[in-house]
């Protein structure tokens, strides 16, 4: 299978090729994000990815992938209802 995802004005192109078929899948940004949306979408776009094209996983294997929004490496989080550190 081949992705190709391409960036457009207002959102995101996923082509996916199997060698057979190709299917076109958009995600349209609504305009004036707020800070974390952007975030937000592009998590939800990947796990879309993986739940109807990456390798099956459970709970219980061996593996399993898993997309997260998290803080960067030196960002220090001082909000005590930060809703990205009470899933830690």
């Amino acid at each position: 299978m081949k992705f190709e995802i391409k960036k457009s004005k207002n959102g995101m192109i996923l082509d996916i090729n199997d060698g057979e078929n190709t299917e076109t899948i958009v995600y349209q940004e609504p305009e004036d994000l707020p800070e974390r949306f952007e975030y937000d979408l592009f998590r939800e776009f990947l796990c879309n990815i993986l739940d109807n094209y990456g390798p099956n996983s459970s709970r219980y294997g061996k593996y399993r992938l898993k997309i997260v929004l998290g803080h960067g490496d030196k960002y220090d989080c001082n909000d005590a209802n930060c809703e990205i550190c009470k899933f830690k």
